[in-house]
């Protein structure tokens, strides 16, 4: 399959960029990452063009990467800076590729395709979504052994949760009826997910605690290509209006970013807007998280990656609900998006 490459894709969290160069494989593609004087973030292949060693392993001197393998040293724009050899002549050829990287609310973004293209105002913002800093967050990261857009058919369709989450985020088959709503804005598709009258779903009954016994649940997903969900998840007392600043929600952010065409690179951070100056009521909350996923979500994809046995979901022709409308929905803009990058402009007709 082809990747977007004409996308921001997530590098990894800006925190864990510290002193030391990090090596990151983002499209089947090696890359490093390392931090100039001023903690500016620089992305660069991770490949020296002398003997083909990791920068990676190599060192940062000031504002260059140098190779640990023979001391060639390459700048933020991939230029080489120094040759420590001979007279210190540097070859035509010593240049690296660099990537234009941007980093924003708690990540590092990196744009893949062609630089020309890359506007750092298409980065997604998730600043405003999550009230960054006035509400507290919680994050993780994992490596799943399954393609990016099965990852993104587990997330759109929420359908699963009464059945692989049931007893941890939802109330398993004593959840109220679903009713689900697929939409397209451009090209973002926000599946809408509801629950009315049900008991509060395990992970957000402390924070209901001594309020009504049934509420409405509420839980939204907005897929932005090519990988990157925001997800709004909350409860209301019965009769009262659903709007995010109502009852008791989280804010998470699912950032998907592929490593190769069968595992992928799962980053999320999730703001509350309940028991704001509670460290343990966060630590409860990225432990549902924690476990939800990687002992219930992480197992099922996976083994569903291997039984598929193929990235083309389309071409085993499965069979059809109607929660999968909104992934199929992100499948077809995907593949819109594939044919425009490789499909080269046709000459307008004179």
């Amino acid at each position: 399959m082809a990747f977007l490459n004409n996308q921001w894709y997530c590098a990894g969290f800006g925190h864990d960029l510290k002193e030391a160069p990090v090596a990151v494989r983002i499209l089947d593609e090696p890359i490093v990452l390392y931090r100039l004087p001023d903690g500016t973030a620089a992305a660069l292949q991770d490949r020296c063009p002398h003997r083909f060693a990791p920068l990676s392993r190599g060192k940062v001197c000031g504002a260059s990467l140098q190779c640990g393998y023979h001391g060639l040293e390459f700048g933020p724009d991939g230029a080489c800076t120094h040759n420590p050899w001979g007279d210190g002549a540097i070859p035509k050829a010593a240049r690296v590729r660099s990537y234009p990287l941007v980093e924003r609310d708690m990540f590092l973004w990196i744009w893949m395709g062609d630089p020309a293209l890359a506007r750092t105002q298409d980065v997604l913002d998730l600043g405003s979504f999550f009230n960054l800093p006035a509400h507290p967050v919680v994050y993780d990261n994992y490596r799943l052994q399954a393609n990016y857009e099965v990852v993104i058919d587990n997330l759109l369709d929420l359908s699963h949760g009464i059945f692989l989450h049931g007893g941890t985020l939802t109330n398993g088959q004593e959840a109220g009826k679903l009713r689900a709503e697929m939409k397209q804005e451009g090209d973002t598709v926000i599946a809408l997910h509801r629950r009315d009258n049900e008991a509060p779903a395990p992970f957000l009954s402390k924070a209901w605690a001594g309020r009504t016994e049934r509420v409405n649940h509420r839980s939204d997903m907005h897929w932005h290509p090519p990988g990157n969900l925001v997800h709004v998840v909350g409860i209301t007392e019965l009769g009262q209006p659903q709007g995010r600043d109502d009852g008791v929600y989280l804010h998470v952010a699912h950032i998907l970013t592929p490593i190769s065409e069968r595992e992928t690179h799962y980053h999320w951070i999730a703001a509350r807007n309940f028991a704001l100056d509670d460290a343990e009521a966060g630590k409860a909350l990225h432990g549902a998280i924690h476990r939800a996923f990687t002992v219930e979500d992480e197992p099922m994809i996976a083994a569903v990656q291997e039984r598929m046995g193929t990235t083309d979901l389309m071409a085993l022709r499965p069979v059809l609900l109607p929660g999968d409308a909104a992934a199929l929905r992100a499948r077809r803009i995907t593949e819109s998006l594939r044919k425009r990058e490789l499909e080269p402009e046709r000459a307008p007709v004179t």
